[in-house]
């Protein structure tokens, strides 16, 4: 009798034990976690600016290794988680000089520019799909879980691009099926500043012959990135903006120079459209101009006034006080300047608890997986070209063409494998099917491994009532 009454006790607290841990849960699930998780779509209210300064990233080479002028795959993977934090989207080069700047409110545009054609920025693996450790795949691949922010680049091409001759064609058609574009940046890195104009002539025009050619299609090649940031001086700056040779004729609407600051728009009176600046992508400058800690994704507060779209194209939002900063003469026909005042944008990023997306999802994923969120993942390869010259404002060109192994593959069918795509110009990849939706299965998923930690909390207590209650039974 005594042991049947302990024992309905045991019964009666395990009971009570079980609905307290679920009234923690939902108070948890209720006031804590879904009013921080709600808050990725409440009104955030801003100012636009759109005679602020728009950053130009420059890239040259990825590898495993960070390097001058060689960004590493985790950190090029979470520099783009980074821009995506803090409101930015891609835009392409031609829409930032026609001013055609078709951002959503309270977004800020941002241009990726790559140099030199490398085979790290696009990699072609043996079995005929996109090597998902080069610049397209790394960017194909997170435009699928956020599309909102675009995977526009612009490739400054050499005459052997991308390495893999067998695959030329094919890739070329490729970025432009899939919204990339491709700038002038002479045959062989030959600096402009020390060219004759007949050199800069044949260099341009080559060039643009020569990728034209392996495209097997014509398209614009209007933007020019100086090799070694070297400008021709005097008359010879001439034959940057237009020029002929062998029977081609060009034209240049934009230069880009190596360094070392944000942009103004267009209709800046300090822009100049063949002398537009670029920030180096390495960690050194991302803490110069957007104080940023390396490898972080975190928000922060740039070190100079970003461009803040008001959402619409045909509209110039800008201060009073700014209104110096802009040259009438220079806008676009039919856009039309208003005074800047305070708006309400919905904002779509991933603050969520103080917690940003990709470390929540990795979080989820090791909970799910068992493992750790930290682990590195990431598939060692040797990238194309990582050796820099120690005395070269740049890296040394890789115009090296492999071998065939990669031909037989394009040309089979499109399945791919788990961690590509075939390479298809055809078939782009939009992306539209895997569109990750941080929405309730995500909270849920979360919530779950919030109240496992809450259950491994009260863990010491409930062995210490059950031992309690079982050693009392046996008196």
């Amino acid at each position: 009798m005594y042991f049947k009454m302990h024992f309905r006790k045991y019964i009666f607290f395990h009971i009570f034990f079980v609905f307290f841990l679920f009234f923690c849960a939902v108070f948890f699930l209720v006031f804590i976690f879904i009013p921080f998780a709600s808050a990725e779509s409440v009104p955030e209210t801003f100012i636009p600016n759109e005679i602020g300064r728009i950053p130009v990233m420059e890239y040259h080479d990825v590898a495993v290794k960070e390097n001058p002028f060689v960004r590493s795959y985790d950190n090029f993977r979470r520099d783009l988680e980074f821009f995506y934090n803090n409101d930015y989207t891609l835009i392409t080069v031609q829409d930032f000089i026609d001013q055609n700047f078709d951002v959503p409110a309270g977004k800020k545009p941002l241009i990726f520019t790559f140099d030199d054609s490398r085979q790290s920025q696009f990699n072609v693996k043996d079995d005929g799909t996109i090597d998902q450790e080069s610049v397209i795949g790394i960017m194909d691949s997170f435009f699928q879980s956020h599309p909102d922010f675009g995977r526009s680049a612009i490739f400054y091409m050499l005459q052997y691009p991308f390495g893999q001759s067998q695959y030329f064609t094919q890739k070329l058609q490729y970025l432009l099926k899939t919204g990339r574009e491709m700038g002038n940046h002479t045959l062989d890195h030959d600096s402009l500043g020390k060219m004759t104009p007949e050199q800069i002539q044949q260099n341009l025009a080559g060039l643009q012959g020569k990728i034209q050619g392996l495209a097997d299609m014509s398209f614009p090649m209007n933007s020019l990135a100086y090799p070694y940031g070297a400008v021709p001086k005097g008359d010879n700056f001439i034959f940057v903006k237009k020029g002929e040779s062998g029977g081609i004729q060009y034209s240049i609407t934009t230069g880009f120079l190596v360094g070392a600051d944000p942009t103004y728009p267009p209709y800046g009176v300090k822009f100049d459209a063949f002398l537009i600046p670029r920030i180096q992508a390495d960690d050194t400058e991302f803490q110069r101009w957007f104080a940023r800690v390396p490898g972080s994704t975190n928000r922060v507060e740039e070190q100079f006034r970003p461009f803040i779209s008001d959402g619409n194209k045909e509209t110039i939002s800008v201060l009073e006080n700014d209104l110096p900063k802009l040259d009438q003469k220079r806008l676009r026909s039919g856009l039309t300047i208003v005074k800047s005042v305070s708006l309400e944008s919905v904002s779509s990023r991933s603050i969520i608890a103080g917690w940003e997306k990709n470390a929540v999802m990795s979080r989820i994923d090791a909970f799910l997986k068992g493992g750790d969120s930290d682990s590195d993942n990431t598939i060692s390869k040797e990238p194309a070209n990582s050796n820099a010259p120690a005395n070269s404002e740049e890296p040394a060109v890789d115009t090296t063409k492999s071998g065939g192994s990669d031909a037989e593959n394009l040309s089979q069918s499109n399945s791919g494998t788990s961690d590509g795509q075939k390479l298809d110009a055809g078939n782009e990849l939009d992306g539209s099917d895997n569109v990750l939706i941080f929405g309730w299965t995500q909270t849920v998923l979360d919530a779950s491994w919030e109240v496992k930690k809450m259950f491994s909390f009260f863990q010491p207590l409930e062995d210490a009532f059950s031992q309690f209650f079982i050693e009392h039974s046996r008196r």
